[in-house]
């Protein structure tokens, strides 16, 4: 499995059968806000919907390319 190392920013509820900080949950679990580390497919729909940032998949610094070139106006 792909992980990604996430920072939490809003309280996110881990079902089980999840993968959580190394471990596979065998009951639904809080996470409050801080560091976790949980599949990259999770970490995506995490981030998408604007609950956690993403620090690093496999252990690779993530960082968002350009948006673009500056031929537009983001106004």
């Amino acid at each position: 499995m792909t992980t990604a190392q996430i920072n939490i920013s809003a309280p996110v509820r881990f079902e089980a059968g999840e993968h959580l900080n190394g471990a596979t949950l065998t009951a639904p679990e809080w996470v409050r806000s801080g560091p976790a580390t949980v599949s990259v497919e999770r970490a995506e729909a995490l981030e998408r919907d604007g609950y956690a940032d993403i620090i690093s998949k496999d252990g690779k610094p993530y960082t968002w390319a350009a948006c673009c070139d500056g031929a537009h106006d983001h106004g």
